[in-house]
């Protein structure tokens, strides 16, 4: 039966194992019904019911942000709160960088309407960052920016509930982080070939963080001078110079090719390699095929390669600090970067291993 004007409609589509589409109106425009997409499901039944528990709701009209998602909320959120803070009660630019780092990690849900997620839905997306190994503070970011986004969306017509007091978030024990063996940075070297291998050397003779690592960009990468600028999370760790071991420098080579910008290391689908896709599936297979100690995470990369300096004479401790992003050695000029940077190299080029 035909619904009556202003009531929504219901319109079949193919190729979807949820062919259904309800859409509501939320209002006209030059006497055409303005409608916004309530969602996809498997029956004309199931779509009929949604949409009539939309229309019946006693609303004049439907909210235009209705299935908004969560990337469009973000946006949005991002823009209101840039525009109505202030003064004293203005945010900070570290909250405002929390705000990005936390919505970055929940990635796999930028262009899912908020409204449609369920409890486990979300509840495995956090799962899924703390597996992947990311910081508490990491992890507390995500939290806490599904949270403002159900603030700011359910006042709009966005979500219904906030759904963020029935996630709980279980982290790790916390426990010393495992270094490879000797024997192990051998195996490593004798599959250099494997994939993902050179990744995880390139994390290990770089001491880098797994996140800092896979967001290098070939605009800043200084082949001739086997150096890389990048780093992350604190003011010492961001944009400074990273020196490229002479043995992995044919891996940064190989993976940038002919490409001119971009992130250096890429994954088979030639996109940007993530630390949750890294760590879950490529080292997780390097792990179970060369039969390395199944305790090493990408964390023990960056661990291991601090523990080789430290084991290495002639690096000294100020040297290693600066190489780990631990002292504030920011890059400001090119010269800086010329003269820091080949005194870095002959440190780090110190490792035999």
């Amino acid at each position: 039966m035909k619904r009556a004007n202003g009531q929504g409609s219901i319109e079949k589509r193919k190729g979807r194992s949820k062919p259904w589409a309800a859409r509501a109106t939320t209002g006209w425009e030059n006497g055409k019904q303005k409608k916004v997409l309530i969602g996809y499901f498997a029956t004309k039944k199931e779509a009929q019911a949604a949409l009539n528990k939309v229309t019946e709701s006693g609303l004049s009209k439907v909210s235009d942000l209705y299935s908004a998602t969560v990337s469009d909320l973000f946006s949005r959120y991002m823009d209101f709160k840039k525009a109505t803070v202030s003064g004293r009660d203005g945010v900070s630019e570290k909250t405002f960088q929390s705000y990005e780092n936390g919505y970055r990690r929940i990635e796999p849900i930028h262009s899912r309407s908020l409204r449609s997620l369920t409890v486990d839905e979300i509840q495995n997306v956090i799962n899924e960052i703390v597996e992947a190994g990311y910081s508490k503070s990491s992890i507390n970011n995500a939290r806490m920016v599904l949270n403002q986004l159900y603030l700011y969306a359910i006042p709009r017509g966005a979500a219904d509930n906030n759904l963020m007091p029935y996630i709980s978030i279980r982290l790790p024990k916390s426990s010393p982080t495992m270094r490879f063996s000797s024997g192990e940075l051998e195996t490593l070297w004798a599959n250099r070939n494997f994939p993902g291998v050179d990744v995880t050397l390139s994390m290990i003779y770089t001491a880098t963080r797994p996140a800092e690592l896979l967001g290098l960009q070939i605009n800043k990468f200084y082949p001739e001078e086997s150096i890389v600028i990048g780093g992350i999370k604190t003011d010492a760790g961001k944009n400074r110079i990273i020196p490229i071991h002479h043995r992995i420098l044919p891996f940064f080579l190989s993976n940038v090719g002919n490409r001119k910008d971009g992130n250096i290391f890429l994954n088979e689908f030639g996109r940007p390699l993530t630390v949750n896709y890294f760590s879950k599936h490529i080292f997780r297979s390097i792990k179970e095929s060369l039969k390395l100690n199944d305790e090493l995470t990408p964390r023990s990369c960056r661990k291991t390669g601090i523990s080789l300096m430290v084991e290495t004479k002639g690096i000294s401790a100020d040297v290693r600090t600066q190489i780990a992003g631990h002292a504030d050695v920011r890059v400001e000029e090119e010269h800086y970067i010329e003269v820091e940077g080949r005194k870095l190299c002959e440190a780090i080029n110190r490792i035999r291993i």
